[in-house]
């Protein structure tokens, strides 16, 4: 793992989890010198509400029994890691946001490595094996990723106290929240949806990557079979900018009903999924990934949330005897609804990533963008064409023309030009313009007509 890569992934979001939990894992933000006194750990808990459905959606919410978010948070790092000041504020906008679609929302911040797991832990035994419980875990702060010595990616989230690995890796190991122990708890509990959300870059390789929306079933199945669902902001190798862009995403998918794709009501995991995909790198330089557990039986439903429905408050659940005492805090009140998205609606017809009103080559078709598009410049989402031969990757059979091998042009394949196809390209060829006659023979390397007994008379019309 280099520099860069612990640079760039900085916060991991673990969210949504949908009557399952599990999954977990990120990469590194930027790393600044150790900063002294983290702040208290802080758990609070927000009065849970539930869903006043429409007509149509009755069925379907009726069919949890109870909504539980887990929101844990970090932002004062020590010991190599950065600050993420702007965190403790995001996460009230993802609380309020819970809190009006139904969800009893728990949250904790700055969580040192002893308090970190059993926080997880005494989450799921509290509310984890109660079927019908559809359960959220969101976490915001550093993660990590790293290769063992056979290769093989680990992801970690990082606890306010573990040292920065490039300088104490025994150290760091000793104290990282590791993604293995997130799938244990994710397989262990009985709840049915599970949706996890990271606020990070992250390597996809714990779960089943999706490009494309699989075609639409009744929500009612959905919601019948289990699932835990991932959704990460970014790949291991891209920056998380210091202010969210994926968390004010996600809220408005839901607020607003940006995320409803098939305009049926609801926002799946999903759809969801794919929105963010394509939503965050209109603003960001960051790709988000989203997938299912590499499980069958823990793959086959889906995450629901319902669109435009209104909350009442309920009575809080009774605590377990399994959970870890917190202090309960005063309800917090919900914020009035914005009358705009935080991110307006952006068309892109084809849906590249790149918004029509910035984007060159607004109607590319699929097969144009299996190569990539270029982000930036005079150029930005038109094909790529690496080589700058003017003809796109895409088609180009010789992606990789050295500028010697353009300086005589190129064919429509991308390949430099050989006008006589005598196979030796014109900008080495110093016969280029031999003659189907002069052809007769063969050439030599240096695309001339052979002359075998070197008497100075080419073959082709040596006696």
């Amino acid at each position: 793992m280099n520099d860069s890569t612990l640079t760039l992934n900085r916060r991991i979001t673990l969210f949504l989890i949908w009557l399952n939990l599990t999954l977990l894992s990120a990469c590194t933000n930027n790393q600044t010198v150790p900063q002294k006194g983290p702040k208290p750990d802080i758990v609070s808990h927000t009065t849970p509400t539930s869903m006043v459905p429409s007509p149509q959606g009755t069925q379907v919410l009726s069919s949890y029994s109870g909504s539980y978010a887990l929101l844990i948070g970090k932002s004062q790092y020590t010991h190599g890691w950065s600050k993420l000041t702007t965190i403790p504020s995001e996460l009230q906008q993802v609380e309020e946001l819970l809190t009006a679609k139904g969800f009893h929302v728990e949250r904790a911040m700055n969580l040192k490595a002893d308090a970190l797991g059993k926080r997880f832990e005494a989450f799921v035994e509290q509310y984890g094996f109660a079927e019908n419980n559809r359960l959220l875990f969101f976490y915001s702060g550093h993660g990590y990723t790293r290769k063992d010595k056979w290769g093989n990616e680990k992801g970690y989230l990082v606890p306010t106290d573990a040292p920065n690995p490039h300088f104490d890796k025994t150290g760091f190991l000793q104290k990282a929240l590791e993604m293995n122990q997130i799938l244990t708890w994710a397989r262990r509990i009985e709840a049915k949806h599970a949706l996890f959300l990271f606020d990070s870059c992250f390597s996809g390789t714990v779960f089943k990557a999706k490009t494309l929306p699989e075609v639409p079933r009744q929500i009612s199945e959905m919601t019948q079979l289990p699932v835990r669902q991932f959704i990460t902001a970014g790949t291991a190798d891209e920056t998380v900018p210091a202010q969210s862009v994926f968390t004010p995403a996600f809220i408005d998918a839901l607020r607003y009903g940006l995320g409803d794709l098939y305009k049926d009501g609801y926002v799946t995991g999903e759809e969801l999924g794919l929105y963010l995909k394509n939503k965050v790198p209109v603003h960001a330089e960051q790709h988000p990934q989203y997938g299912k557990i590499k499980d069958y039986s823990l793959s086959r439903g889906d995450f629901v949330f319902m669109v435009g429905a209104t909350a009442r408050p309920v009575p809080p659940p009774v605590q377990s005897q399994a959970a870890v005492p917190v202090s309960p805090v005063a309800p917090m009140p919900v914020s009035p609804v914005p009358t705009t998205p935080i991110f307006k609606p952006v068309s892109d017809r084809d849906g590249d990533g790149v918004a029509d009103n910035q984007d060159n080559c607004p109607n590319n078709r699929p097969d144009e963008m299996v190569s990539g598009i270029y982000k930036t410049g005079s150029r930005r989402g038109c094909p790529l064409d690496r080589d700058n031969d003017r003809v796109p990757d895409y088609r180009d059979k010789c992606p990789r023309n050295r500028q010697e091998e353009l300086r005589n042009g190129v064919n429509s394949d991308g390949c430099p030009l050989d006008e006589d196809q005598d196979g030796v390209a014109d900008y080495q060829d110093r016969c280029p313009r031999n003659s189907s006659t002069e052809l007769a023979q063969g050439v030599n390397p240096q695309g001339c007509p052979l002359d075998s007994d070197q008497d100075g008379v080419p073959d082709y019309r040596d006696n």
